[in-house]
């Protein structure tokens, strides 16, 4: 897939998100529909831009799917091993020595001891908050072609250029990007047989929502399910109580399990409707969660990087910081990635 296609279908994406907005009127309020014909094309819509984001990042899940191979390490023992007096069966390579020692060498059995099988608990957390998909948070790409012209005589040399520059903008919202790195590290995840994976979407306090439980397959027909359900309308993004929620949901989904899994979550946001006031408190909540490891994946559009954003801080005398200090991110156990588009 060149780049040109990949072009045109994330136009096609973004446009079908935007149609959820563009079905309002003026009020606010959807158009009266029955609840089944606009169930019916929530989910044409869906598979729509399902189908369009999994083109997108088919060939990259693949090489995904290789780096984490190498990464995640086989947690669960399925494959036989070892030198054993006792064990499930015997090594026949090592019947023959045990006669000929006058059945002294006696370790001739194998046991489950090599890891070979993955059995993570996998939750990929997106931001449901309409920063998300706000149409003024769009990319903006500059093309400038510079020509100069120079001219010299006998008594002195002068030269002038000049430049032309064209914008064009493109409607590539976070909302739209969030949804492909679910297809990206959904579909990697799902090749490498990981073992469990959870989708769920955040943001006020009350509307955290589980899209996709955890010991459900993930497929295409879920990856539809779980687009249909996206609305990017909250107001704001509570971290806070968006972690807490999701520490006691891998906290219930280990107690569920027969085994002490190793959990990953993906937070996937924008930040924009963050506090960042607020987000010191995740350092220690995040810390006395037990083998669970938190990705910060930090979505970054619009002419100006949140990097350079700043905020006014009033402890003291009226001073601007960043809104986002990278050197002091929040949470205990984590790792920061920006996507910069």
């Amino acid at each position: 897939m060149d780049d040109e296609e990949e072009e045109a279908a994330r136009e096609k994406i973004s446009r079908l998100l935007h149609q959820l907005d563009e079905n309002k009127n003026e009020d606010g309020e959807r158009k009266e529909a029955s609840s089944a014909e606009e169930e019916e094309q929530k989910m044409i819509r869906a598979s729509e831009i399902w189908s369009n984001v999994e083109l997108i990042t088919a060939s990259a899940s693949q090489r995904l799917c290789e780096q984490l191979r190498l990464i995640l390490e086989p947690t669960m023992a399925t494959k036989l091993k070892g030198d054993f007096r006792t064990g499930k069966r015997i090594n026949m390579r090592k019947i023959i020595p045990y006669i000929a020692s006058s059945y002294r060498k006696d370790k001739i059995w194998l046991r489950r001891k090599k890891p070979s099988k993955r059995e993570y608990q996998i939750m990929i957390a997106i931001d449901d908050s309409e920063s998300m998909q706000n149409k003024t948070n769009t990319v903006v790409r500059k093309n400038e072609e510079v020509s100069s012209s120079s001219s010299s005589s006998s008594s002195s040399s002068s030269s002038s250029s000049s430049s032309s520059s064209s914008t064009t903008s493109s409607s590539v919202t976070a909302g739209s990007v969030a949804l492909e790195a679910l297809s990206l590290i959904g579909n990697a995840l799902t090749r490498l047989e990981v073992g469990e994976m959870s989708v769920v979407s955040f943001g006020e306090a009350t509307e955290c929502k589980t899209l996709h439980s955890f010991g459900t397959p993930f497929t295409s027909d879920s990856g539809v399910s779980i687009t249909s359900k996206f609305t990017f309308e909250q107001k704001r993004t509570d971290m806070v109580e968006s972690v807490m929620w999701m520490t006691e949901t891998l906290k219930q989904a280990r107690q569920t399990s027969s085994n002490e899994n190793s959990q990953l979550v993906f937070l996937i946001t924008d930040a924009l409707g963050c506090n960042p006031e607020s987000l010191m408190r995740l350092k220690k909540m995040t810390r006395t969660v037990k083998n669970c490891l938190f990705v910060l994946i930090i979505i970054d559009t619009g002419d100006k990087s949140i990097l350079d954003l700043t905020r006014v801080v009033f402890d003291g005398p009226k001073r601007y910081v960043l809104f986002i200090d990278v050197r002091c991110c929040p949470l205990g156990h984590f790792l920061t990635c920006f996507i910069f588009i």
